[in-house]
């Protein structure tokens, strides 16, 4: 009897003593967000406080807030973001590891000097904070239903076009350290996944059935705070951004793109890369079909396509390489003129 007796309370002093430690670790956590909070730079973010809500226990601590509100400035303009609820958590057995939700999400983006707008949407955005080495760190990120759409503010009500949507993205952001004095550039770098994508905009390019686009890509140098003077420091220094792939599923074609992008000194984009294109008459096949290229159309299109198809090395379909590239303020095809490229500040 008394041997029950003592493990009997061995095991509630135990879960007492556990519980207190919890609740210690969770005033703690709590403690760090406001800190962090109050020590954002209000001219640049400003978050709207909103009631945290405890919970989690036993095995890990987990602090909700009810519809958060944030907005920031940025190099071209300001952002917005809100949602239906955002909850921190951290395990007990993991405590450097950090995993965020937020629930019907939307951010909406402003361009200051063009007056266009886009809002982004997303059912729901998980991530995970997980610090590495050398003070590298790495932000594993999902969004569920993902909506953009473009914000026209002439007219009334405000109206919005769907200009894509996809039912999953997802990938990775590798941050490192700044480099300070005239050490090499630091280099972030961003992978990206968007499945079962279409794109209601690009009425003649609409893919047989849902796209799908992954992405790898480097950002040498520093942003910064991402004002327009840190934008042209990050120029200055030799930044850089590095496409070490950009592969575009979009039935029946497919695209492969690698290449650098730069600023110039009117902050356009300044760079070069190639596009090994794949299914290409298959495309166009299919335009016709939806009527939107005539017979003749068709068959100017193709014998095009025969002059510039080679054969794939790997043994798959034809491809048409093209080099692409950015240059004082044109984008080029070749020798061909696809488009003129504005300044991001104007």
């Amino acid at each position: 009897m008394r041997r029950v007796l003592r493990i009997t309370l061995a095991v509630v002093i135990g879960a007492v003593g556990y519980s207190a430690a919890w609740w210690f670790v969770a005033e703690q956590t709590r403690t760090t967000i406001i800190t962090w909070l109050d020590g954002l730079p209000a001219e640049q973010l400003s978050v709207t406080p909103t009631k945290m809500r405890r919970g989690g226990f036993p095995f890990a601590v987990r602090w909700t807030f009810a519809r958060p509100r944030a907005k920031a400035l940025w190099a071209l303009g300001d952002l917005a973001a809100k949602a239906a609820s955002l909850s921190l958590t951290v395990e007990i057995w993991a405590p450097r590891v950090i995993q965020l939700r937020a629930d019907e999400l939307v951010v909406a983006v402003n361009h200051a000097s063009t007056s266009r707008a886009w809002r982004f949407g997303a059912e729901a955005w998980s991530a995970t904070f997980e610090p590495g080495p050398a003070q590298v760190a790495d932000l594993r990120y999902e969004l569920t239903d993902l909506l953009v759409d473009e914000i026209h503010s002439s007219g009334a009500p405000m109206a919005a076009q769907r200009l894509a949507a996809a039912q999953q993205a997802s990938g990775t952001v590798r941050i490192s350290p700044r480099q300070e004095g005239s050490g090499p550039l630091a280099v972030h770098s961003v992978s990206l996944d968007l499945a079962a994508l279409n794109a209601p905009a690009m009425k003649y390019f609409t893919p047989d059935g849902a796209g799908r686009i992954q992405a790898l890509v480097h950002l040498r140098g520093d942003f910064g705070d991402a004002s327009i003077e840190d934008v042209v420091a990050w120029r200055d220094a030799g930044g850089v951004l590095d496409i070490e792939s950009l592969d575009i599923d979009w039935p029946p074609a497919d695209i492969a793109f690698n290449g650098t992008l730069a600023l110039d000194e009117q902050l356009r984009l300044l760079g070069a890369g190639s596009a090994d294109i794949r299914g290409l008459p298959g495309l166009i096949d299919t335009m016709a079909d939806r009527g939107e290229l005539k017979n003749s159309q068709v068959t100017i299109a193709k014998l095009a396509l025969a002059l510039m198809t080679r054969p794939a090395k790997d043994g798959g379909a034809p491809m048409v390489r093209l080099p692409l590239t950015a240059q004082n303020g044109r984008l080029r095809a070749g020798p061909f003129t696809l488009s003129r490229l504005a300044s991001l500040i104007r």
